[in-house]
């Protein structure tokens, strides 16, 4: 059975600020060069889709507090064995 989940992600870095997500070409390099290898290496160590897997390396790499508005017993913990704060707020 594959896990689903739907709902959204919010992240917060460490300060209080709101990381912007816009695709430009900053953006996307920053995908290439830190998130892509930063999810392969995730992906040896949690059991995530590629949505959950994008969302917990860009919060590793933002040092980011996440909140979900929905739960997603899988994401919650791969974000708390990363030494993440996560919050449920649906």
């Amino acid at each position: 059975m594959r896990h689903r989940w739907s709902g959204s992600v919010s992240l917060r870095t460490a300060d209080g600020r709101v990381p912007s997500l816009r695709a430009n070409s900053d953006s996307v390099m920053l995908w290439e060069r830190t998130l892509a290898p930063l999810m392969a290496h995730l992906r040896l160590r949690h059991r995530l889709n590629t949505l959950g897997i994008e969302a917990l390396a860009a919060a590793v790499h933002l040092e980011a507090t996440v909140f979900l508005s929905a739960p997603s017993p899988r994401l919650e913990q791969a974000l708390r064995a990363e030494g993440l704060h996560v919050e449920v707020t649906g």
